[in-house]
């Protein structure tokens, strides 16, 4: 598990959605999980809480809009780091 996300190119990619989320002053675990629920061909999104915080955290995602402006710039990270964790 661990070696797939201790690519190079992983925490450039992680970096940058950081700063997404932080430039639009969201969660990252919200605006992570809400862009994951609106995928189209995902039916179901798995979220993961340790801490009763966390969970609320999770489950409040359901209330974010994530703008086309913040989905433009998550595309672009897309296109430039296609899979960063093969």
């Amino acid at each position: 598990y661990y070696t797939r996300y201790s690519k190079p190119k992983a925490s450039i990619v992680i970096e940058k959605y950081f700063d997404i989320a932080k430039q639009f002053a969201l969660d990252f675990a919200q605006m992570s999980i809400k862009f994951c629920e609106m995928q189209k061909f995902v039916t179901s999104v798995i979220i993961g809480a340790t801490t009763l915080e966390q969970l609320k955290t999770n489950v409040d995602s359901v209330d974010i809009n994530l703008s086309k402006e913040l989905i433009k710039k998550i595309g672009e990270i897309q296109k430039k780091y296609p899979n960063p964790c093969p």
